[in-house]
């Protein structure tokens, strides 16, 4: 493969590039060592995947060459690898799994393919319990893995928490020195009963390499969700035409009067599965010699932990939203009609003050957050306990 010098920086092209090819790589090189923003562009055609691969990966290379044996050694730990904190790591997002698995073929061709690569996705993508794929959902998906998970019930869980690091290496053996894609993880992860989901989370903290889709980035929930910390990195977002419905997509939110509906309905239900269970122990104890203490307590060590209390107080301020909304949209308030009348637009400021009339705001919606999440599991547990 050939060997060029940009900008100072050795970058191996898997071919002879163009001009515009080696002229886009000197400007991926120039904007991530200066670390400045770059906005580039290319016509169709002309490996720009390629281009953006080899410059920031022979960057990255050169950077690392440079550390002194001792600043290295410093930074072991006690696993034996190597910290990134000295030099940037590379994440790559792209629109769709789709495209990534095309920037992973691109970095096969390349000398490159041996920099430590992880692919980011969903349980809708990466879960391969049977139990989970069969819901319908990813909120609902996600309660349920983390639910199996918690009771060690998910048997791709428990052996990915049993596996070494060279175990983790043998898996993908037959890959035969290529990063793996989606498709191939799935196929070896399969074949040896291991969850990719959270062998590609464990991978991610020491990969130079991150592949994921735009809004694991653009997302401030998911980021947070996923631990991903992007301080320092080089960030490049592919096709990035997209960048601006995404962004738009990451900060909207969707929801009926038919859905505040279901809501107040799992939350009664789940207020009446909390009475059964109180009234299960106060049996138990009736019937057999066990404390009342004792027979609580393993009801709570078996389950989640969900107070009627807390349980009641969210169905009233569902309850409250629902007759705010119900009211509001009877209201004079001063809006601007949409075309076609297909709806009202009112200021950002008017939910705030919506959801305030509800007794929601900035001192509680975490812990309301969080509530309903337990909520959730608590319905999951009660759902799955015949697995």
């Amino acid at each position: 493969m050939p060997a060029l010098s940009i900008l100072g920086i050795i970058v191996d092209f898997p071919y002879e590039p163009y001009e515009c090819q080696t002229l886009f790589m000197s400007k991926v090189i120039e904007a991530v060592g200066e670390m400045k923003n770059a906005v580039l562009e290319s016509p169709t055609g002309t490996g720009k995947t390629l281009c953006l691969l080899c410059g920031a990966l022979a960057y990255v290379k050169d950077v690392k060459s440079k550390l002194s044996f001792n600043s290295v050694g410093e930074i072991k730990n006690s696993s034996g690898t190597t910290s990134r904190r000295l030099y940037p790591r590379i994440i790559y997002a792209s629109r769709t799994h789709g495209q990534l698995q095309q920037v992973v073929r691109e970095l096969n061709k390349t000398v490159y393919r041996d920099v430590k690569t992880v692919t980011l996705a969903s349980r809708d993508i990466l879960c391969i319990n049977e139990s989970v794929q069969k819901l319908a959902g990813t909120l609902n998906k996600s309660v349920m893995c983390r639910n199996l998970v918690k009771k060690r019930r998910c048997r791709f869980y428990v052996q990915y928490e049993s596996m070494t690091v060279e175990g983790f290496s043998r898996v993908f053996d037959d890959s035969k020195g290529f990063v793996p894609d989606i498709e191939d993880l799935l196929e070896a992860s399969r074949k040896h009963g291991l969850c990719p989901f959270y062998q590609t989370r464990s991978a991610y903290a020491t990969a130079d390499l991150v592949l994921l889709p735009y809004n694991y980035i653009l997302d401030p929930k998911l980021r947070k969700i996923n631990e991903i910390d992007i301080h320092g990195d080089i960030i490049i977002f592919d096709e990035a035409h997209n960048l601006e419905s995404i962004c738009e997509e990451a900060m909207s939110v969707d929801f009926s009067t038919t859905n505040l509906s279901g809501c107040i309905s799992e939350t009664k239900s789940a207020l009446e599965l909390v009475l059964e269970d109180e009234e299960a122990i106060r049996t138990e104890k009736d019937n057999t010699s066990t404390s009342f203490t004792a027979a609580e307590n393993e009801l709570k060590n078996s389950r989640t932990e969900l107070n009627k209390n807390d349980v009641a107080s969210l169905l009233v301020i569902l309850q409250r939203l629902e007759e705010v909304i119900d009211a509001f949209k009877q209201s004079k308030t001063e809006c601007k009609i949409l075309s076609n009348n297909i709806g009202r637009l009112y200021p950002a400021l008017t939910l705030i003050d919506l959801l305030g009339e509800a007794r929601i705001g900035w001192n509680n919606h975490e812990e309301i957050s969080l509530l309903i999440d337990r909520i959730c599991l608590y319905i999951s547990e009660k759902g799955s306990s015949h697995y």
